[in-house]
């Protein structure tokens, strides 16, 4: 009997159902219905009985799937704990951000409180922060939009509103709020398409019926260095907002639909997080509690 046995036994007993549990595994039916079949045999007993094309869990298939239970969740807290310990070790944080600016100043404020902490930090979508912490190889994804998956925790640390920002001497630096359907055509700054927000943006463009196509695409560095865009129109999510964007441009409100943008800290689900992954943690939420969610600006 081996463990994938039992895990196969456990998810066809909670579905009573070959093809959903099949599906919920990620392999064929054939392959599962062999499972079954063979740890059957290996016990001598059935464990399910078959009424037509349905199969309900018996009373012997009731009693394994106790202990099965208790086997699997045993042998899951030995992989959780290993991994905390191993990471405990190594004393890594090991974390993907869909943005440069947050992972800077999180791993500025964590190194003050411990500073022999190193970090392997990548810059990733949503899609590939989701399939980067189901696969071990990080333990925390900071991402706009929020990973959305079974598997994963996610909190949702803010819902911000995204501003047009235009040059003081553009027209409509009068206005203090426009409709998206009124600055479709104009001449705009953005991320490359290769980003999330820049995506975010297609996606509030299609939803009123229109196409994002930005005159000029820049990197998140090129983006920043606002003195050089003058002629153009950007969407600034409002955590971005600093003193040298606020001295360049004016901030609207844009509406029909309303821009706004979720940012949200994911890890796997029942993992149990080390010490220092906790600590993480908690200075991520501290973070964007006192500067974000809180925090005001003079628009």
């Amino acid at each position: 009997m081996e463990i994938s046995q039992l895990r196969a036994f456990l998810a066809v007993a909670k579905y009573q159902h070959i093809t959903k549990a099949a599906r919920d595994l990620g392999c064929s039916q054939p392959y599962l219905s062999n499972v079954i079949g063979s740890l059957e045999s290996d016990l001598g007993i059935r464990l399910f009985d078959r009424i037509g094309r349905n199969i309900v869990l018996n009373n012997a298939g009731k009693l394994l799937q106790y202990h099965a239970q208790i086997v699997c969740g045993e042998i899951d807290t030995i992989y959780r704990q290993a991994e905390a310990l191993k990471n405990a070790e190594n004393d890594t944080i090991r974390f993907s951000a869909s943005g440069p600016r947050f992972a800077k100043e999180i791993i500025s404020r964590f190194s003050a409180i411990s500073p022999n902490t190193h970090y392997l930090q990548q810059i990733q979508d949503k899609k590939e922060a989701e399939r980067a912490i189901l696969e071990h190889y990080i333990t925390f994804a900071l991402c706009s939009p929020p990973v959305i998956h079974k598997d994963i925790e996610t909190f949702i640390l803010c819902d911000e509103e995204i501003y047009l920002a235009v040059p003081q001497s553009h027209p409509l630096a009068k206005r203090e709020i426009v409709r998206l359907s009124e600055i479709k055509d104009e001449p705009f700054l953005s991320l490359s398409n290769n980003y999330s927000f820049y995506k975010i943006l297609s996606e509030f463009f299609e939803e009123a019926g229109f196409s994002f196509n930005p005159v000029v695409q820049v990197d998140q560095m090129a983006l920043y260095s606002v003195n050089f865009w003058d002629n153009l129109l950007q969407f600034i999510p409002e955590s971005l907002i600093d003193s040298s964007y606020s001295m360049a441009f004016k901030f609207i409100h844009v509406v029909e639909p309303k821009l706004h943008r979720q940012i949200g800290l994911s890890y796997l689900k029942n993992r149990t997080l080390s010490p220092n992954e906790l600590n993480f943690r908690q200075i991520v939420f501290n973070y964007f509690e006192k500067e974000y969610i809180k925090r005001e600006y003079d628009l």
